[in-house]
Order: structure tokens, then sequence, then C-alpha cells
């Protein structure tokens, strides 16, 4: 059944969008605003149609983007001066460094300063809407750009902007589609390839540029992401679990916050603590994955259980438990004041590990997921890495906190590495106090944990 659009529902940015389709001789246009019904009972027809999105912005023949507007009232057009896409010739006599000529002057940030920055970009919902699309239009506030598999172009430079001023992001528009030539610039960079670890270095992007963006709605976080996790799926044909994938899993709980001041939470429930999700960060690093082998791997994956809002497994994540097996360590981190004289007080970690009664200093250097130390923590070593200079170990590994609510249950509150030491070393040579322990209050939600650094116990994390 048909039903008309009222005017006032057309705001300037579509009207304008419109005549975008017609002046490309096409008669139909996809407005997520007004193709979905956003009141539905229970977000229902919200729900339905999120999972297609994949499908709709890949198969669609171009991707209209009113980049440079702010809001629906900004539209596609703007006001500019005809100077500013006008190439601008200079001609130098020559000098020490430059040789004679004519050159093109240009704004070294034309791609960044008018597409990765501008406010459209920004939005957490149109990372995957640009990367799955063909083709894009970008209708920016000083010129107008292109975007597809093949090329970047804008009106300065309609064949193709030269490649020292395009940006990270082409690798992932491209590598999105396996078959162009472009998803092997890693290759030509000189590293060693694999095209399933590409597939995950390019997840890695993409949540990197995903974290950076903004949501309006929290409860937004998996389903504005859905499709690009559809189509890695395709690429990688693995099961999905709150923004992680079932294989390397162990690299890929080695996420870090890009910073750690300013950490905010969401207010409802949105990922388990060990899913990237769990905070709102820009994130770096959530997939570390460095070859095919699971050599180095210190724990044991159990069982991975994530409950999601109609049982898609890439829709909104209602509950999610993580059970292995690893081996633990007891310790604490507190932050030290000291005197910074004219800098002021400066703020340390220290981390620090119960040793035989003693409480002794070791090299292991914590990355807190929150600014605040959270005192008293578990050790859980993740992976190893094999310095190839002199056959020494580092353990990378997740910091932990019990969760006072069940047995065994831990939360991830950071990450932590240990430099020049046998992984074997660090876990015998540290183990917990027996008498007079300061964190023998934990004693009974351990439930006979050993904490020997050794021992493979099975623990839960939410």
């Amino acid at each position: 059944m048909r039903k008309k659009v009222l005017e006032p529902a057309i705001s300037k940015t579509f009207k304008e969008a419109m005549l975008v389709v017609k002046a490309l001789g096409e008669r139909y246009i996809w407005i997520d605003s007004l193709c979905i019904i956003q009141d539905s009972p229970n977000r229902s027809d919200w729900f339905e149609e999120s999972t297609k999105m994949h499908a709709i912005y890949a198969n669609a023949f171009c991707n209209i983007s009113a980049t440079g507007a702010v809001d629906g009232r900004d539209g596609c057009f703007f006001d500019r001066s005809p100077l500013l896409v006008r190439p601008l010739r200079i001609k130098i006599a020559g000098g020490e460094d430059l040789p004679p000529g004519t050159y093109l002057c240009v704004d070294c940030d034309i791609w960044s300063g008018n597409i990765d920055n501008a406010p459209l970009t920004r939005r957490a919902w149109v990372v995957q809407e640009r990367l799955l699309s063909r083709r894009v239009i970008h209708f920016s506030q000083r010129q107008i750009f292109w975007e597809c598999r093949e090329r970047q172009t804008c009106e300065i430079f309609p064949h193709g902007v030269p490649p020292q001023l395009q940006q990270s992001h082409e690798a992932m528009f491209k590598g999105i589609d396996p078959d162009i030539e472009g998803a092997r610039a890693r290759e030509r960079r000189g590293r060693v390839s694999h095209p399933e670890l590409n597939v995950y270095e390019l997840w890695n992007s993409i949540v990197e540029a995903y974290t950076q963006a903004s949501l309006t709605m929290e409860d937004d976080k998996f389903v504005a992401i859905m499709g690009l996790a559809q189509r890695i799926q395709e690429l990688l044909e693995r099961r999905y679990f709150a923004g992680l994938w079932e294989k390397y899993l162990a690299d890929q709980l080695l996420w870090s916050p890009a910073r750690s001041r300013g950490m905010v939470k969401p207010q409802k429930y949105i990922a388990p603590s060990w899913s990237w999700a769990s905070f709102v960060v820009p994130i770096t690093s959530p997939c570390l994955i460095r070859d095919t082998t699971d050599d180095n791997t210190l724990i044991q994956i159990v069982d991975l259980d994530v409950q999601t809002i109609n049982d898609h497994p890439l829709s909104q994540v209602t509950s999610g438990s993580l059970r292995l097996r690893g081996s633990l360590v007891r310790g604490r981190i507190w932050k030290e004041i000291s005197d910074g004289g004219r800098l002021g007080e400066l703020t340390t970690v220290k981390y620090d590990i119960y040793d035989n009664g003693k409480l002794e200093q070791v090299d292991y250097i914590p990355n807190l997921d929150v600014s605040d130390p959270p005192g008293s923590v578990y050790v859980l070593p993740v992976k190893s890495i094999t310095y190839e200079t002199n056959g020494g170990l580092r353990a990378r590994g997740l910091l932990l906190q019990l969760t006072g609510q069940c047995i065994r249950e831990f939360r991830r509150v950071g990450t932590f590495q240990v430099r020049d030491l046998r992984v074997q070393n660090a876990h015998t040579q540290y183990v917990p106090l027996v008498d007079g322990d300061p964190l023998s209050a934990d004693d009974i939600w351990l439930d006979g944990f050993k904490l020997d650094g050794k021992t493979l116990d099975t623990l839960t994390i939410v």
C-alpha cells in the first residue's frame, strides 16, 4: 500500500538529493528515515530493515552523501567561490631543494578536511554506508568528491586525487571487495600477506574508524555496524560474537582504548567487558593477529555465549559471557603522586605482584580501561611473543577483577604486557601470600583457584 510522504517531512537535503537522482537518470531513492518505520512497535520494522543494510548499500547504483551538511537544513549544495575549484599554478625559478618549473599548489588536507573530518563523516552510522556502497558522491562545503572501488576524485583532480593526498580510508573502501587490486595495498608495503589475516586487519581498521565516530543512541552500537559485520562474515565464514570473531579470539581480546582518560561507560548494557563495544571511546588494536598458528596462545576457550535481540547474531547484545581456561596471578594497581617540580604533581601507575609474603614491583606494564586504578586485580596471560634477537618472551594479557556476583566470575579492567621475562618464569616466580594476604577476602569467590601462575583453571569473564 502506497502512502504519500507529507511535504514537511522532506528536508532540504532530501529534496536536493532527489534532484541529484533525476540528474543521474535514475528513478528511485532510498532514505533510511523515510523508508523505515522509525516508531514501529518494539522497533520491529527498524530491526528487520537493519539486517538488510549491507545489501541495500552494496547493491545501490550510487550513494548520495551530504558530507558537508550539519543537518537536514543544510542540503547538498553549498554556495562557494569558483576559485576554490580552480587549479592554482605557480611558476618557480628554482632553488636549492626545488628545480625550476610550474607547480600546482593545493591543500595537502584536501581529502581529510573535506571528507574524513566533515560533519556527516563523524556519525557512526555513515561508516558502513560509505564503505559498503560501490560509489559515493560527496557534496562537501567546498567542492564535489567522488569515491569508488577504483579511485578518489574531486573537481580539482577529476582524473584522481594524487596518492599522497589520499587517506587511509581508501584501503578500507577497496578492501571490502577483495577482488579489487587496491585491497592488496598492504602487500606492496613489504608486509607478509595472508588472505585471511588481511580480512581481520580490515576489520581492525573498520573498528578503529567506527569507534572514532559518534552515535546518538547507545543501543545502536552493533546495529549501526551490522552491515559491515555481515560483509566480513561472508569473507571469513566465521561466527561473530559481540564485535569479535570466533577464530583467533585470543588475539582479539587484547584490544585497547586509544586513551584511558575520558573513558565513558554506556548508561545501558551494550556489551560484555571483553568486547571493545563495552566502552564509548576510540579503540586501537582490537585485533593483533600475527600468524595463523595458536602456538603462542596461553588460554583455552571453553564456551562463548552471547544473547542478542531477535536471536540475530549480529544484532543488539543483551548479555554475553566467555568461559576459558587460563592461569592467574594476583596483584594490585595504585597511583603514586610524586613531586613534579615546575610541572606540579605527576601521576604514575604502579603494578605489583605479591611474591612469597613480599610486595615486589615487576616489569608488568598495565593499560587500564579506566582512568582510576581498580585496586586488586588478577593477571591473565593470553599471548606470548618470542623475540627474534635473543629468544626471550614477552607476554600480553588481560587485567581482571572479580564481579562478586558469581563464583569465578570476572570482568575485564584492562590489558598488560610484560617485557624481557620468560612467561613460565613470570608465572612460577610470583606466587600469592598464604597468611596475612590482604586480598584473602576474594577467596570465597575464587573457589579454590590455584593462583600459582602455571595451573590452568576455568573462569568466566562477563
